[in-house]
């Protein structure tokens, strides 16, 4: 084990890693995003439907929807980021596997615990070659939602240690991968050292 993660003897790493709703903004921020751009949707349809009344109409009604549908997006994030993180404990709990290939997020049941999961984590370094992978297919058969980015198609990197969060952007995909700050740089190089080169990094 490296600091918080198991390291197996294929080289495959592995995490739990605990994201509090009430400290770490990064889900809410992330969700804010996809709203703002729904946003576009009844704005630009509001401006072309005033375009034949002229530019002038067009562009209040273009902002009289953003006022309007912006007020009622930003009430539903907020009350709906309160409730998700309510039933979840104010935690979203996530366990990653990493290889030389990709990265796989997976949502932990809500009813583990970090110790249950850290102790599974344990023995799983200690099975023998072709156990890993039939010990691997139970986990995920215990999550609840799972995501895997194959870094081969990742293009763009960003690091934010601030929020212990490294975001893995591909033409199709985007994966946020967390980990506590002092494991970032391990988790990091291992990344960069997999992904083509022309990879951009921020």
């Amino acid at each position: 084990m490296v600091g918080n993660i198991v390291k197996d003897q294929n080289g495959t790493l592995t995490w739990v890693y605990e994201l509090s709703f009430w400290r770490n903004p990064v889900i809410l921020i992330t969700v804010a995003k996809v709203l703002v751009l729904s946003l576009a949707v009844p704005v630009v349809l509001a401006f072309v439907l005033g375009l034949e009344n002229g530019i002038a109409e067009a562009e209040t009604l273009a902002l009289t929807a953003l006022a309007i549908c912006g007020v009622i997006l930003g009430v539903l994030l907020v009350v709906a980021y309160l409730v998700l993180g309510i039933i979840y404990g104010g935690k979203y709990q996530v366990l990653f596997k990493m290889d030389d290939r990709g990265v796989h997020h997976i949502q932990l049941k809500k009813q583990y615990d970090r110790a249950k999961a850290m102790g599974l984590l344990t023995a799983l370094a200690g099975l023998a070659g072709g156990n890993l992978t039939a010990a691997g297919a139970g986990l995920l058969a215990a999550s609840r939602q799972s995501m895997y980015t194959r870094f081969s198609e990742v293009r763009s990197i960003k690091f934010s240690p601030k929020r212990e969060t490294i975001y893995l952007n591909g033409s199709l995909s985007r994966n946020q991968v967390y980990a506590p700050v002092e494991d970032l740089p391990l988790v990091r190089d291992h990344i960069l050292s997999r992904c083509r080169k022309d990879v951009k990094v921020r």
